[in-house]
This record gives structure tokens, C-alpha cells and sequence, in this order.
């Protein structure tokens, strides 16, 4: 349909461009943002590499380039920060 990537782009940039953050992304999401920012973490890559490894985290580890145990504690503080509730769809 769209032969032009940018045409896209534009479209969704319009389509975006009167809602701010908080309006159209998971306040958890955001709060584990900020955390990164000023504390100098990775956690929302780390999250985002284990959404892309569909919950694998062997895989998310290996892909992150640490070992298995220590993203499970990323993933551990994740939890405490963000308040995400992995076992419930909340």
C-alpha cells in the first residue's frame, strides 16, 4: 500500500503528534524510563529484548550479552521498579 517508508512515518508521526506519553504509553513503562535515565540503567532495554525474546530468558540473555542469572536479577528489579506483574496480563 505505502511504497514510500517515509509517507508512513509521517502519518504515524501526525497521527501522535497532540498526545503526550503519559497518554498513549503504560505509566509502568514510563516510570521504568525515568529510573534508566537517572540512574544510568538498561532496564527498559532489558525488558524490551525480553518482549522480543518472547519471554525467553536464556535468549534475552545471550542477546543482551550477560549471563542468565544476571538478567534474572534485571528482571527481578524490573518487577520491584515498574510494579509489572509478569504472571497476570494487568
Amino acid at each position: 500500500m505505502f511504497s514510500n517508508n517515509y509517507v508512513l512515518a509521517y502519518i504515524l508521526s501526525k497521527c501522535t503528534e497532540n498526545f503526550t506519553a503519559e497518554q498513549i504509553c503504560s505509566k509502568k513503562l514510563i516510570a521504568l524510563k525515568k529510573h534508566d535515565q537517572e540512574k544510568e540503567t538498561e532496564y527498559y532495554k532489558t525488558l524490551f529484548v525480553y518482549f522480543e525474546c518472547r519471554f525467553n530468558a536464556s535468549a534475552a540473555a545471550k542477546k543482551l550479552f550477560i549471563d542468565r542469572s544476571s538478567f534474572l536479577s534485571r528482571i527481578e528489579r524490573i518487577r520491584e521498579i515498574a510494579k509489572i506483574d509478569f504472571e497476570s496480563n494487568k
